[in-house]
């Protein structure tokens, strides 16, 4: 019923909205005082976060390759932070920060995606699609109206009309890819999974 579903499942995508929305507004909030090094880098540990996270709420096993590929990625990772720590000319306007930032972006798209693959093991891809596009569309737009508000971009038409260039094309590609799932081309790796998830 409805209200079984609401009480079930629905909060559960509105959770996941909410942990996938806030990873990348802290990922992009990482960019204003860190490089481009260290966010590619240290975004690398979403790795073996999914990997406990997945070991220790799914069940999930691993082969020691996979370990070591994670080790590989928390010993790069530790390098990084310890580099943060001393004065850089590469470094950005507080390092230190951004670093912390992008580690904090990559536990939570970490646990994002744990909760994704869990979600998906008994729901329908299509619904989970349109749970979590649906918050993750309010949600988005209520920040984006109170980090904006607040740094008085709507006083300025010339800002925003300079921004709005820049926002809008990402979610109009991640729309128009979305909508090709029900007839997957050959090429489009995603939407193909996405379907075989529903059978």
């Amino acid at each position: 019923s409805l209200q079984a579903f609401c009480r079930h499942v629905l909060w559960k995508y509105a959770v996941i909205a909410v942990l996938d929305v806030e990873a990348n507004y802290v990922a992009v909030l990482a960019y204003q005082y860190t490089n481009l090094t260290s966010i590619q880098l240290l975004d690398s540990f979403t790795i073996p976060t999914v990997m406990l996270f997945s070991r220790l709420l799914l069940k999930h096993s691993f082969v020691r390759g996979q370990y070591f590929g994670a080790t590989l990625c928390v010993l790069g990772i530790i390098i990084i932070v310890v580099d943060s720590f001393f004065e850089s000319d590469q470094g950005g306007s507080n390092q230190a920060l951004g670093d912390a930032l992008i580690l904090i972006a990559s536990v939570l798209y970490a646990a994002s995606n744990t909760a994704q693959e869990y979600m998906l093991q008994d729901r329908p891809a299509i619904e989970f699609l349109a749970g979590l596009g649906f918050f993750g569309a309010i949600i988005n737009g209520i920040q984006w109206c109170v980090v904006f508000a607040t740094q008085h971009l709507f006083h300025s038409h010339s800002r925003l009309s300079r921004s709005l260039p820049v926002l809008l094309p990402a979610p109009l590609c991640i729309v128009r890819f979305g909508l090709r799932h029900e007839r997957p081309h050959r090429h489009d790796s995603l939407p193909r999974v996405l379907c075989q998830g529903r059978n």
